[in-house]
């Protein structure tokens, strides 16, 4: 789900920095099903960073 979710995400907003990255693999599979199945709402890299706190 990790590498959905980094392909989803590089594919809207371009490419990810490292420390986003590092942060989208430490999420647990229920966060990142979440976050893929909301990709398409998300405006910019703010709507998921709130994820990643």
């Amino acid at each position: 789900m990790v590498k959905a979710a980094l392909r989803l995400l590089t594919k809207k907003f371009g490419p990810l920095s490292e420390p986003v990255r590092k942060k989208i693999q430490e999420l647990d599979a229920a966060t990142l099903e979440v976050m893929i199945d909301q990709v398409m709402d998300y405006q910019s890299l703010d709507d998921v960073k709130k994820y990643l706190m």
